[in-house]
């Protein structure tokens, strides 16, 4: 083989070799990417949680830390166990008195929310909840990212556009959850979308993938793969979106959760494999086909010449 022959062989394996996007390897057989992840999005790492160490990363994420309304939410109900983020519930050793009530608090439930607000892009969680009555478990995404005002930075700024998405809320033993999406502020308050579902599978006793597509136009909710909500942003202004805090937390609350009737079953546990954002990729137009069935009804008509309905995420052409 000739010297410029050599090195033409040597720049191809090069190119094969540094120019190939980086591929996702799963580490100890784990998958690290879902068959349900949209086309169009790449993995933002430093957001995303496998929970695979000994301890929750704080760069990442943030305890929810508070009292109330049936519970106490702290930071030593939260930990890593096998792979998962662990959200135990249980009773509290000393009662909390509440002072604006002549009650006290008789439980504790934790949970975490992400460090940083988040963009538009794809949102996904592996979870296992517990399958017992009394805790309201959720996965759900605010402009705030605390409950406590005095520790919420962001609900200081009355100027701050505020909104909420309840990818699920579950109560604990029931075969059913609900979703939500609200806009706060500015007035005027808006419930923009919701329902309660009764699946027809079991969804207390083994992990499911809830996923969220998260876009300016759209936004669309999944459960293991299947469509089951969305919400039309029409009724908002660009500018009154917000990023979100992502929350996965365990509470009490009386007026929705159901009594817990066998204290013999605490402390339980919500598990949480993972916790995956994918952004938008730089460039292309993002692609939503039409929903089937009835969430296609009430649609607008696409436009002539139109044969794909195109969602401007991020990027040029």
């Amino acid at each position: 083989m000739g010297f410029l022959a050599f090195l033409a062989a040597v720049a191809i394996t090069l190119t094969c070799v540094f120019c190939q996007p980086k591929q996702e390897e799963p580490p100890d057989g784990k998958e690290l990417r879902s068959p349900w992840v949209p086309e169009g999005y790449e993995r933002d790492w430093e957001h995303s949680d496998e929970f695979d160490g000994d301890k929750l990363d704080m760069n990442k994420w943030l305890y929810r830390e508070e009292c109330g309304p049936e519970s106490c939410q702290l930071p030593e109900m939260v930990s890593l166990v096998e792979g998962n983020l662990r959200v135990q519930m249980s009773r509290l050793e000393k009662p909390v008195p509440v002072p604006s009530g002549n009650y006290s608090l008789n439980y504790a439930g934790g949970g975490v929310i992400t460090k940083d607000a988040l963009p538009y892009g794809y949102f996904e969680a592996r979870i296992k909840f517990w399958e017992h009555p009394g805790f309201w478990m959720s996965f759900w995404a605010a402009t705030a990212e605390s409950i406590d005002k005095e520790a919420c930075q962001s609900c200081k700024n009355v100027s701050q556009p505020r909104q909420e998405i309840d990818l699920f809320e579950h109560n604990g033993g029931v075969n059913a959850y609900q979703y939500n999406f609200i806009k706060w502020h500015p007035v005027p308050r808006i419930y923009v979308a919701g329902r309660r579902i009764y699946p027809d599978t079991e969804i207390n006793k083994e992990f499911h993938v809830w996923g969220m597509e998260h876009t300016p136009i759209e936004t669309r909710l999944y459960l293991d793969g299947v469509l089951f909500g969305s919400a039309d942003w029409n009724t908002m202004y660009v500018r009154e979106m917000s990023d979100f805090h992502y929350w996965l937390s365990a509470i009490i609350t009386i007026h929705i959760t159901h009594c817990i009737t066998d204290e013999s079953k605490l402390p339980g546990e919500m598990l949480v494999d993972y916790f995956r954002y994918y952004r938008p990729k730089t460039g292309p137009k993002f692609v939503f086909s039409e929903p089937d069935g009835e969430a296609a009804k009430g649609k607008a008509k696409k436009a002539k010449g139109a044969p794909e309905k195109r969602v401007r995420v991020g990027g040029t052409d």
